[in-house]
């Protein structure tokens, strides 16, 4: 899978940080971010999930996504195997952003051992019922459906209004949001059943069994987010960890704050506790 590392080489590199994108996103939308990462001394990697960003745009295929999402999770894990053979004393660290940080946790399952560290933004903990429902009306869907609508997502996370301010904060960053058009696109109804698929199967504890319990998490999420049930869900991921007998969890929730705590009034300060947590 193609992927970018992208570092001040005038800076020693301290660590490389993996970024995992959510749903109707592209990397690129992570420069500022990483431009921050690299003024502490700290290489990113950047990549875009099949049939996402600028290529599947020019080739029209954005959101015809109907493999399953072991496919995103083994793409990632290949970056990451890759990453370790080329820098094999650097520390690798995962951030996963919504959709990438269920993915982010799929990857932990198997790779455990040779990431330092996992983040976890915008992410919720097992909602079953919500699950199940989705995924067989999306299944039932599909034999019917074959092209992307935007309907589709706004079922998805209930949101039927015009109303993006759950999203981001900031209004120039949720501008730019709605303007791109690598952003906020739908998605065929085999995409969402197979989302909801793997989120039925996400959860498992005997999955974990092989975790090393003592690596480091840190799940951030903003108060006003839909997506962490306005923290509730949030909440249940950092104790569903903790249950599991992961010794060394951090959860931080930042009110008045939305979905894409990264862009949004106070990503600043999501900024320098994302860079205090890698050490």
């Amino acid at each position: 899978m193609d992927y970018k590392i992208i570092y001040d080489e005038k800076l020693p590199l301290k660590g490389i940080i993996q970024i995992i994108h959510g749903m109707s996103e592209y990397s690129m939308r992570y420069l500022d971010f990483s431009e921050y990462l690299n003024s502490k001394g700290y290489g990113v990697v950047l990549s875009d999930h099949l049939n996402h960003g600028e290529n599947a745009y020019k080739n029209n295929t954005l959101g015809y996504f109907e493999d399953s999402f072991e496919v995103l999770v083994k793409n990632q894990m290949a970056i990451t195997e890759d990453l370790r053979e080329k820098y094999p004393s650097i520390p690798i660290y995962i951030l996963g952003h919504s959709m990438g940080s269920f993915i982010g946790q799929e990857h932990m399952k198997h790779m455990s051992y040779i990431v330092n560290k996992y983040i976890f933004i915008g992410s919720c903990g097992e909602r079953k019922l919500v699950v199940s429902l989705g995924k067989y009306f999306f299944k039932l869907l599909s034999i019917f459906i074959k092209k992307p609508k935007i309907i589709f997502n706004k079922i998805l996370f209930f949101k039927f209004k015009k109303d993006y301010s759950w999203l981001i904060t900031d209004k120039i960053a949720l501008k730019e949001y709605l303007d791109s058009s690598l952003c906020g696109f739908p998605y065929v109804p085999t995409f969402y059943y197979n989302f909801l698929d793997f989120l039925s199967n996400l959860y498992k504890k005997e999955s974990f069994s092989q975790v090393r319990k003592n690596i480091p998490l840190l799940i951030i999420s903003g108060e006003k987010d839909p997506i962490g049930l306005y923290g509730k869900g949030v909440k249940n991921l950092c104790n569903f960890y903790e249950n599991l007998n992961f010794t060394r969890v951090v959860l931080k929730l930042y009110s008045d704050e939305g979905h894409e705590i990264l862009n949004g009034l106070k990503k600043k300060e999501v900024y320098d506790k994302i860079c205090n947590f890698l050490g």
